[in-house]
Formats: structure tokens, C-alpha cells, sequence
């Protein structure tokens, strides 16, 4: 699992590069599960005052899954990844094609349209596959 945790987080961090990132909520997923896949539980010693807000929602995320093991943490982040990949799918298949124009709503379906269609769904689910978890 270490190897797919490590291509994982190589793909997360190269999001941020591309300017493609997740949202807030998503980041703090994906924070609480690296640190403690690496680190191990929060440290109560070290938790950030209520007027750091940025840093205090980090370390309310990752204290919240105290006591998780760091097998589980890598497995919970790959699985995030996959989660938030695979989230964006719908809209991808929304093509507005499905759409029947005026006037045409009872007559009976185009095969040659149908076809088109059926092999554009396999296109795509082929092409969303996720690169990173190629071994």
C-alpha cells in the first residue's frame, strides 16, 4: 500500500502545481490522513491557538482521527483520491448530448445515435482510469 500512498500523494501535490486543485474540505481530507499516515496521532501539546485559523483546522482534522492506524491512513487517503477523482465522472458524461430535441420526444431512438453513444461511454470510462495506481 506504501508504494500507491507515495504515488498518491505525488499526484495530490502536482494538483496544487497545475492550479487544478480540491477545495478547502478536500485538502483537509487529504492533510488528516498524510499526517497520520507519517507522523502518527496529534500531539495535544502542540495544538495551535483558536486565533490561528488556518493551523487550527488542520490540527482539529488530524486529532480527529486519533488512535487510526497508519496502514489505515494510507489506505483512507488513496481511497480519498479515488473518491474525489471519480466524483468529477458525472460531469464528464453530462455532454448534453443525451438531450432530445423539440419535437422529437416520441419517436423511437436513433441506432446509429445509440451506438455513438454506448461507445463514447466506454471512451470515457476507459480514459478516467487513474494513472496513478498503475503498478
Amino acid at each position: 500500500m506504501s508504494s500507491k500512498f507515495e504515488k498518491a500523494v505525488a499526484y495530490v501535490q502536482g494538483l496544487d502545481k497545475q492550479g487544478s486543485g480540491p477545495d478547502n474540505d478536500t485538502k483537509l481530507e487529504f492533510y488528516k490522513y498524510y499526517k497520520q499516515a507519517t507522523v502518527g496521532d496529534a500531539d495535544p501539546a502542540k495544538e495551535p491557538s483558536r486565533l490561528q485559523f488556518v493551523e487550527r483546522a488542520k490540527w482539529v482534522a488530524w486529532n480527529g482521527i486519533k488512535g487510526m492506524s497508519k496502514e489505515d491512513a494510507k489506505d483512507n487517503y488513496v481511497k480519498q483520491l479515488i473518491k474525489v477523482r471519480y466524483a468529477s465522472l458525472p460531469v464528464i458524461l453530462h455532454l448534453n448530448i443525451i438531450s432530445v430535441p423539440k419535437g422529437q420526444a416520441s419517436r423511437r431512438a436513433d441506432p446509429q445515435r445509440t451506438r455513438r453513444l454506448n461507445y463514447l461511454a466506454r471512451w470515457v470510462t476507459r480514459m478516467v482510469s487513474i494513472p496513478v495506481f498503475c503498478n
